[in-house]
């Protein structure tokens, strides 16, 4: 991939992400040369604000068109480190929205499954 990378987002009024908490502006942290850094600062500050149901971030690369996907599955431990087995990919998506739903598919049939997580996140590319 080429292009520089973003981490965007921030706290929103709602759950569709279309709003910035009290009109403010969505953060833009970056640029990234690789989307490997980029996606190492969008775990941390994803893991930063795992307890905030209404703050969201994700990956954009400048001048490229977006893809999304949903990545996750179970893991072998409450750290999140490793996956039992391999990591599920979903997608890719043409918008957002039908990442949500797939991702909100999901994380309901897995709600009684504690070490289960799933995440939407963008990329240029077929593959992630």
């Amino acid at each position: 991939m080429t292009g520089e990378f973003w981490v965007i987002g921030g706290e929103y009024e709602d759950m569709d992400f279309s709003r910035p908490v009290s009109g403010g502006i969505e953060k833009k942290i970056g640029p990234f040369a690789t989307y490997a850094e980029a996606l190492a600062e969008w775990k941390k500050l994803a893991w930063q604000t795992v307890d905030q149901a209404q703050t969201r971030f994700y990956i954009h690369e400048q001048n490229a068109p977006k893809k999304y996907w949903v990545i996750g599955g179970e893991f072998n431990d409450p750290a999140f480190q490793q996956f039992v087995g391999q990591m599920e990919q979903y997608g890719p998506f043409a918008d957002y929205q039908q990442a949500y739903r797939e991702w909100a598919r999901l994380a309901w049939l897995s709600v009684d499954r504690a070490l289960c997580r799933y995440w939407i996140v963008t990329q240029s590319q077929d593959k992630i």
